[in-house]
């Protein structure tokens, strides 16, 4: 053990920061988020040398700032309807690739005790979604850039999600790119 943290009654998840100096805390029956500095030993310093790293201290991946739960990817080009699972701090799947401008129904689930909420600044979305509840939400995919869909009470915890465009067979400028993207990611997460 490095060292103790005040933590608020009833924590129920946490995340540290990539840089190790902030750990994000949430609490059973509150919406809040509560921020705490922490001081944590260099990663250097834990480890034995020529030994790999436990996931948790690998390179952390972050959409606008925040840490992503990643649960998988599905490529929904084509459907006009999909699942989309909110649970304790993440999304299943994470992330949805679809074709510009596509029309898609979202039937939103929440599976867990907490109340989360799906946002995406770019689409003009903010929904509530109550313990327990599940609605359906109709939502287009962006022309060109993946758009950032998350809960905001806990998207410092890791719930986040992008809408990824999948560029054409012929291997335009929007596909390799939104296809290097989902490629870092999922190398930084070591999938």
């Amino acid at each position: 053990m490095v060292g103790t943290i005040a933590v608020p009654k009833g924590p129920h998840g946490l995340v540290v920061t990539p840089d190790g100096r902030k750990v994000y805390v949430s609490s059973d029956g509150d919406s809040k988020v509560t921020p705490r500095k922490i001081a944590v030993q260099p990663q250097s310093a834990r480890r034995t040398s020529g030994t790999t790293p436990p996931r948790a201290e690998r390179a952390a991946v972050s959409i606008g700032g925040f840490p992503v739960a990643d649960h998988g990817t599905l490529d929904v080009r084509g459907m006009a309807r999909v699942t989309l699972r909110a649970d304790d701090y993440y999304f299943a799947p994470t992330f949805l690739q679809g074709r510009s401008g596509q029309r898609l129904r979202l039937a939103v689930k929440n599976e867990s005790s907490a109340l989360h909420n799906l946002s995406a600044t770019a689409l003009g979305l903010d929904r509530d979604l109550p313990p327990g509840a599940q609605l359906e939400i109709d939502i287009t995919f962006p022309l060109s850039d993946p758009a950032h869909f998350f809960c905001k009470f806990h998207a410092p915890l890791g719930q986040n999600g992008l809408l990824l465009v999948a560029g054409a067979q012929d291997g335009t400028h929007r596909g390799r790119r939104n296809a290097t993207a989902l490629s870092s990611l999922r190398n930084v997460l070591g999938l």
